[in-house]
């Protein structure tokens, strides 16, 4: 009886160890936002997000999250525009103080970096994220000390010094996470110096199963393979390659064909480097993009490694969520979807009521409208932060022909549209599957176009 009651006090223990909740809490300042979220890659080749949890800012500024992970993840806390980088580990709660330094009304922040800045209450000294934010800070201080005798002259002795240099900054502390965030960090730059041979630094570090959620494991993974199979590598025949893709186009033909690669006999990497090549490859011209689209299908559906079914599958929602025929990302405002289909098409605007070229290609829109009226409906998206300038140009443009909105700071259907520069034009067929994605703009031809489509 006594041994059944330790076995259930045991098991419980180390259930309730596995499954902890990571929180985090803290206070944001001076945000206008109502919402932070917390994001993990889902991998790292796509680097596709999933969100974790949501918390609302309260008018005091508090948040609290939480997160059910049972190892070290990187996560993104994101507020608005405002994004960073932090290192979870399982049963831990972090206590945040965090602020961002507002984007000018005027700027577009999709092109400048708008980070989100915290300090850790609870995590001074020994904690994991302030640990790697010091060796980070030793490493580029290193690397900029050093450059010519690195690059210039591959010396291995200065970064053997430099590990040891580390290795004495962060004696007594204990975490395989970190360990192998140096690790791998080194190795990067080992490889980008040539000071250690590539055939070396893929026996020590790439000749196993991969790290899928080790951040820095990944990415010395992406670093090492970029090109490789197409450009590097001395065992691949390239029109064998070709052959093997445009006209057998089969999976087991690939992967045989890379495994004439020494550095690639373990299947996990093999089957790994093969989709980081295929993903590459659905951009290149040399490639049937079709039958590129066809082995990754098949990866999605028969690989035995859940982490590479994953992948293959962010790969494809990569590739076609804006392609023509794909039903587009819902727009829903004030709780009402703002598309529907019917017996027109419809042109997608994302733009900014202040921003000149914006200003420049509306004017030409309304002017060459009226020869499409019949054919096509407009709805224009006002992605600006403030809504003051929102309500301004409503009023002032009340009578033109088209369907206005803003986006009411929701960030994840401009996201989801990819829309980063502005205009950014997107037709949509009467049933509401993409036409075409990123249209030119009344500028660059679109009338033309547009005659052709609209027939």
């Amino acid at each position: 009886m006594r041994a059944g009651v330790i076995i259930s006090v045991i098991f419980l223990f180390f259930t309730s160890e596995i499954f902890s909740q990571t929180t985090i809490s803290g206070v944001i300042s001076g945000s206008d936002d109502k919402l932070i979220s917390l994001y993990v890659v889902d991998d790292y080749l796509t680097r596709e997000e999933i969100l974790i949890d949501e918390s609302f800012i309260g008018e005091d500024g508090s948040f609290s999250l939480k997160s059910g992970f049972d190892e070290v993840r990187y996560a993104v806390l994101r507020v608005g525009y405002y994004d960073a980088g932090i290192y979870l580990e399982p049963g831990k709660h972090y206590q945040l103080e965090c602020y961002y330094e507002p984007v000018d009304d005027f700027l577009n922040p999709h092109l400048m970096e708008t980070p989100l800045f915290y300090s850790i209450r609870n995590e001074v000294f020994e904690g994991l994220n302030s640990n790697i934010a010091k060796f980070n800070t030793m490493y580029d201080d290193f690397v900029l000390k050093n450059s010519v005798p690195l690059f210039r002259n591959r010396s291995s002795k200065l970064v053997q010094e430099f590990r040891e240099q580390v290795e004495d900054a962060f004696e007594g502390y204990q975490s395989d996470y970190f360990r192998e965030y140096v690790s791998y960090r080194l190795a990067g730059l080992e490889f980008q110096t040539n000071v250690t041979a590539p055939q070396k630094l893929a026996a020590q570090y790439l000749s196993g199963r991969p790290d899928y959620t080790h951040d820095e494991a990944m990415s010395f993974f992406n670093l090492f393979f970029d090109d490789y199979v197409v450009a590097r590598s001395k065992a691949i025949d390239r029109e064998d390659l070709q052959s093997t893709i445009n006209y057998q186009v089969s999976y087991t033909a690939l992967l045989d064909s890379l495994g004439k690669d020494t550095l690639l006999k373990n299947e996990a990497m093999r089957e790994l480097v093969m989709l980081s090549t295929l993903r590459q490859l659905l951009g290149s011209n040399d490639y049937g993009y079709k039958q590129v689209l066809h082995i990754i299908r098949h990866v999605s559906s028969h690989s035995k490694f859940p982490e590479h079914r994953r992948i293959a599958d962010n790969i494809l929602r990569e590739s076609s969520d804006l392609s023509e025929g794909a039903l587009p990302p819902s727009i829903t405002l004030n709780g009402e979807d703002i598309l529907h289909p019917g017996r027109k098409s419809i042109m997608l605007i994302f733009f900014q009521t202040w921003n000149g070229a914006c200003q420049a290609e509306n004017k030409l829109l309304e002017e060459m409208y009226p020869q499409f009226s019949d054919k096509l409906d407009l709805v224009l998206i006002s992605v600006d932060e403030k809504e003051e300038l929102w309500q301004q140009w409503s009023e002032e443009n009340a009578d033109k022909p088209w369907q206005a909105y803003w986006f009411g700071r929701d960030y994840q259907f401009p996201a989801a549209y990819r829309a980063k520069a502005f205009p950014l034009y997107v037709l949509l067929n009467p049933d509401l599957t993409i036409k075409r994605w990123d249209i030119p703009r009344p500028s660059e031809g679109l009338p033309e176009i547009l005659n052709m489509i609209l027939k």
